[in-house]
């Protein structure tokens, strides 16, 4: 994927992101779902036109942008995997804008400001947005951690309490534990897990977190983030086709090839403003519309399906992935054949998914 459209930026409010009307072709792009193609081959300065006469096209407009877009985007933000990108400091001295300091952080600090005093007087929509986005910035000081893990260590420093993502997996300890003052976490620690299970925290999530359940394995992780983004892309797929039919674009089959497997797919070619799009709709991605959440025992075959591909696409598309995948994979032979060890991957991740299933 090129530089310019591997960004981390958080997806609208639900009511947005839902809506076929919001998504213009410049919103998914920076969203993260387009990837650059190659343009058409530019024509001659003078073209015939009859024998005897030429004609030369002059190009007043901005230049065209060419690109294809996908219901996925193969990269998992919210989960530790090799296909995550830490940008190098060419590609993140490209992304800076002419803002000042000063102004991001006023207005970034007054949006917050206002977007809390909503929250609080009951906008459901404001709570949403306000807590998602919290949860955005501090997965984001995650990836910090790892791009200037100095700098933010000598901040963190003077910070008397930090930030973390936690999951509802252990439950708090009870007032009559014998063995609670014995427990190594401390009492700010128990709080917090109190406060997790006071808040149900994901028990109506796609994949319902509850204690005792697995989820740190690079398995489990994978088969989550394949889940979620399939889930995202069941919206995605009618916003493409919303959109084909509105510009009336005739649709055309081709098939997408990975390593020797076939992938049929639906191609869409629209424009709006600058940009040319290939609007690409495989039919496994077809399939996630008429998923049915949360994933049971009752839709665990159509969810796997659907699931199954997605990795496999990973695979094709994030080398660090599929090599990490891989080095996971246990044959019990020396020299395993690689498309045994590439299909016992997948078998891996629909054991994990099975561990997630809700009972």
């Amino acid at each position: 994927m090129s530089p310019k459209f591997r960004r981390v930026i958080s997806l609208p409010a639900r009511e947005s992101f839902h809506d076929l009307n919001y998504w213009t072709l410049p919103r998914l792009r920076d969203a993260g779902y387009a990837t650059l193609v190659p343009p058409p081959p530019q024509l001659k300065d003078f073209q015939q036109v009859r024998p005897g006469k030429q004609r030369k096209t002059y190009c007043f407009t901005s230049p065209l942008e060419f690109l294809q877009f996908r219901p996925n985007r193969f990269r998992g933000f919210e989960f530790d995997l090799p296909s995550e990108t830490i940008w190098s400091d060419e590609e993140l001295s490209g992304m800076v804008d002419n803002r000042s300091l000063d102004e991001l952080i006023s207005g970034a600090t007054d949006t917050a400001r206002q977007m809390l005093i909503r929250a609080a007087a009951g906008d459901e929509v404001a709570i949403r947005f306000f807590s998602n986005h919290v949860r955005l910035c501090t997965r984001a000081l995650e990836h910090l951690e790892k791009k200037q893990p100095e700098k933010l260590r000598a901040w963190a420093e003077q910070c008397p309490r930090w930030p973390v993502l936690l999951a509802r997996t252990s439950p708090p300890a009870k007032p009559d534990d014998a063995k609670r003052d014995s427990r190594r976490y401390p009492k700010d620690l128990e709080a917090v897990l109190a406060r997790l299970h006071k808040l149900n925290v994901g028990s109506k999530a796609l994949i319902p977190s509850a204690p005792g359940r697995r989820a740190d394995s690079f398995w489990t992780h994978l088969a989550a983030w394949a889940a979620e983004e399939c889930c995202s892309a069941a919206t995605i797929v009618k916003v493409y086709e919303h959109k084909a039919e509105a510009a009336g674009a005739k649709p055309l089959r081709s098939v997408i090839r990975l390593w020797s497997t076939p992938i049929e797919a639906t191609y869409h070619c629209v424009r709006e403003g600058s940009i040319v799009a290939a609007l690409v709709i495989t039919d496994w991605e077809k399939k996630c519309v008429s998923l049915t959440m949360p994933i049971t025992r009752q839709n665990f075959k159509d969810w796997n399906t659907v699931v199954r591909e997605f990795v496999r696409e990973c695979f094709h598309s994030s080398a660090a992935l599929y090599k990490k995948a891989l080095g996971e994979v246990q044959t019990g032979q020396v020299r395993a054949d690689e498309t045994l060890r590439r299909n016992r991957a997948l078998d891996y991740v629909t054991q994990a998914l099975g561990t997630l299933t809700k009972k």
